[in-house]
């Protein structure tokens, strides 16, 4: 596990730490959709045959996921609900109304070209 700033520049360092270990992974899960970019941008340079030799997925599901190639896999989260959860948590927060300890929102996975099926050995 690398942790690094939401940069794509970030998320291409990473990738290179990670391609350089004595056993390189054959699959990243990146923490949202701009260090996968950054990933597969690194992978591009390298000359890294997406999803053959790595598979790339994100967190976010950016406009831009759906557009690149290959198009990346990722989590799709419910933006809007979230923020509006936030907004009526506060509110009700604010006029001293009872609030939930937890919200559960689902997320979807959204499989597109960066992800392979595993080889099974």
């Amino acid at each position: 596990m690398i942790e690094c700033p939401y940069t794509i520049a970030e998320g291409r360092s990473a990738l290179r730490m990670l391609m350089e270990l004595p056993s390189p992974p054959t699959a990243v899960a990146c923490g949202n959709d701009i260090l996968a970019f950054g990933a597969l941008c690194e992978c591009a340079a390298r000359g890294i045959a997406v999803p053959r030799s790595l598979s790339v997925s994100g967190f976010d599901d950016f406009e831009l996921s759906s557009h690149l190639t290959p198009s990346l896999t990722t989590m799709r989260v419910p933006a809007v609900g979230i923020g509006q959860h936030a907004a009526d948590y506060l509110v009700a927060r604010l006029g001293g109304r009872p609030t939930p300890h937890h919200i559960r929102l689902e997320c979807e996975l959204i499989v597109r070209d960066s992800t392979a099926p595993p080889v099974v050995q």
